[in-house]
Parts: structure tokens; C-alpha cells; sequence
């Protein structure tokens, strides 16, 4: 997951049966996550944070975080560029 902090793992000291397996439990959670959304819907988000993080680049914002007044700039940019109904 973007932007996700992975806690560091410890080698077990000991047997370990019967602990998670966490790798199975993070492919699980990807495969769920992936799910949770339609393919269209993820490819739209994609298509939007290329085309906000490539103005940001334009503008000399910072994507991530990104300020408000980053956030009104784009807004107000792509509202002359789009009906609000398209920027919504």
C-alpha cells in the first residue's frame, strides 16, 4: 500500500508454531483491497493522481502531503478546464 510503514519483523527466537503467517495475511489483504474497488474505479484514480501529481510537478507543489492551497489551485485549474459536474 503507497505511503504504508512496514513494522520491522523479528526472527522467532523459538518455535513459532502456530503464529500468523504474515505474508499470507498481506497477499490476502491486497487481494481484498484490490476487490474492494472496481477495475474502472481504480483506473480512474490512477488517470486523476497522474494528472494531479504531474500539475503539482508543473506548479512546483508537492503532491504529498499536498497543502490546501495546493488542493484550491489544482481545483480551481481544473475548473477551467472541466464542467463542475466533470470535477466533481
Amino acid at each position: 500500500m503507497p505511503g504504508a510503514t512496514l513494522e520491522t519483523e523479528q526472527l522467532p527466537l523459538f518455535d513459532n508454531q502456530g503464529a500468523p503467517d504474515l505474508r499470507k495475511l498481506r497477499d490476502r489483504a491486497g487481494l481484498l483491497i484490490m476487490s474492494a474497488q472496481a477495475t474502472n474505479t481504480r483506473r480512474a484514480y490512477a488517470f486523476d493522481w497522474k494528472d494531479f501529481s504531474s500539475w503539482c510537478r508543473d506548479a512546483g507543489r508537492h503532491p504529498l502531503p499536498a497543502s490546501p492551497d495546493t488542493l484550491k489551485l489544482y481545483l480551481v485549474s481544473q475548473l477551467e478546464l472541466h464542467a463542475v459536474s466533470t470535477a466533481e
